[in-house]
């Protein structure tokens, strides 16, 4: 059995450049999951302030407070990143099972560099 081909997604603004978001694939009857991505190119700071997909019935914060509000700094001039293990985000209310290999738009707002449409892939964790 193979693997399907990594897909490194890279969806640039004039401020920042989104890196790979991503999900592991879900079993049947899942209601959430990690949403990990990192950012870089980051000319001036911003703020990730909301971010919606048709796969869940909202997205909001995890791993960093009980706050589930999105509002996620970050830093000009530094590398950062949404991982499972730390600050991500998380897809809840899942409206289907998120297959391997599949992908679906997500809009990602920023308080600087504005709308944002990006490619949620289900995909292998990515290391480092």
């Amino acid at each position: 059995m193979s693997a399907p081909g990594v897909r490194a997604c890279e969806f640039i603004t004039g401020n920042l450049t989104v890196v790979h978001p991503w999900v592991r694939a879900t079993p049947q009857g899942a209601t959430s999951t990690a949403l990990c991505m990192g950012f870089k190119d980051v000319v001036s700071s911003d703020r990730l302030i909301d971010a919606q997909t048709a796969a869940a019935e909202r997205i909001e914060m995890a791993g960093s407070g009980d706050d589930p509000r999105i509002d996620f700094l970050i830093h000009a001039g530094e590398d950062t990143a949404f991982t499972e293990t730390g600050p991500h985000l998380k897809l809840v209310g899942l409206t289907f099972p998120l297959g391997l290999g599949t992908t679906y738009p997500l809009r990602l707002l920023f308080q600087k560099a504005g709308p944002v449409e990006a490619q949620l892939s289900v995909d292998y964790a990515r290391f480092r």
